[in-house]
């Protein structure tokens, strides 16, 4: 039962480490693409880009309240 646990205990750190590392990418990618707003790009190509919706890629881009 102890290995079992420390499997479970150890495989819950792995989640959370990715989940830090998703995050982290998360936000450069929006601080790229406000970048690239700033420079001309139109929600359509950087949609097309990231392989996402115009509306999703919008809504991405707004601060979290």
């Amino acid at each position: 039962m102890t290995e079992l646990i420390d499997t479970i205990r150890a495989l819950g750190a792995q989640i959370r480490e990715h989940d830090q590392e998703r995050s982290v990418l998360l936000e450069r990618r929006r601080e790229l693409v406000l970048k690239a707003r700033e420079q001309g790009a139109t929600w359509r190509e950087l949609a097309a880009a990231l392989g996402m919706t115009e509306h999703g890629l919008i809504k991405m881009t707004k601060p979290k309240v």
